[in-house]
């Protein structure tokens, strides 16, 4: 007659013989990761992020004083997890050369990137 197994916090039943084992996986990363470059830039700024789970996405530019000088991209709703990329041509347009702060949101987690306007 079979004995039951556990194994952590998962019931296998009324299992007989030996469990079979799994490759060990590495740990992902389950907060979201952001890219901005080129990071000293004159217009154009590209910016790549990867979401471990859908998530609502924001993204600022801020002074280094912490005045918020333009939203870039705000998704509304949520995005689908994955990499995603924007790129935004007039990023500089109106901004005075100096040090800025990309600010990046996604559902309770936060980044800050530092960029240079040329």
């Amino acid at each position: 007659m079979g004995k039951a197994v556990t194994s952590g916090d998962k019931f296998c039943g009324s299992c007989t013989g030996e469990l079979a084992s799994s490759p060990v996986q590495e740990p992902q990363n389950l907060s979201p990761e952001v890219t901005a470059f080129p990071t000293v830039f004159k217009n154009a700024l590209s910016v790549a992020y990867n979401l471990p789970e859908n998530a609502t996405v924001r993204l600022e530019l801020y002074t280094v004083l912490g005045q918020r000088v333009a939203t870039l991209y705000d998704s509304g709703s949520s995005q689908i997890s994955g990499t995603h990329s924007l790129l935004f041509e007039n990023a500089g347009k109106n901004l005075a050369s100096g040090l800025y702060l990309l600010r990046f949101q996604a559902d309770g987690f936060e980044k800050m990137v530092k960029l240079v306007r040329e």
